[in-house]
């Protein structure tokens, strides 16, 4: 058994990440992102990001999402926008890795 993300659950601390356990290079954390039309002005986006930034970080809403097994980070777009890319790239390899079978 082992954790997904770049590194170990504070939920599951005794557990290793796939990379701890030996199999490097896949690092697939679950994520979340609110997203935008590609029209929406940058300074909306902004707001949109400090406003949701705000609310990850009410105690209340950290208390929920720890009860659901979740630890909650707010990203700018930018970040975001690299995550997004990044996790493509990543399942693309995957999906088309030759030793990766449907049965």
């Amino acid at each position: 058994m082992a954790v997904s993300g770049t590194r170990r659950s504070p939920f599951f601390p005794d557990v290793p990440t796939l990379s701890e356990a030996g199999i490097k290079g896949v690092e697939l954390g679950n994520w979340f992102g609110l997203f935008a039309p590609a029209a929406t002005p940058a300074e909306v986006v902004a707001r949109l990001g400090r406003e949701v930034a705000k609310s990850v970080a009410l105690p209340d809403v950290r208390q929920r999402y720890a009860e659901l097994g979740v630890e909650p980070v707010a990203q700018d777009s930018t970040a975001l926008r690299k995550t997004v890319a990044d996790k493509t790239k990543l399942l693309s390899a995957l999906i088309r890795d030759p030793r990766i079978a449907v049965d």
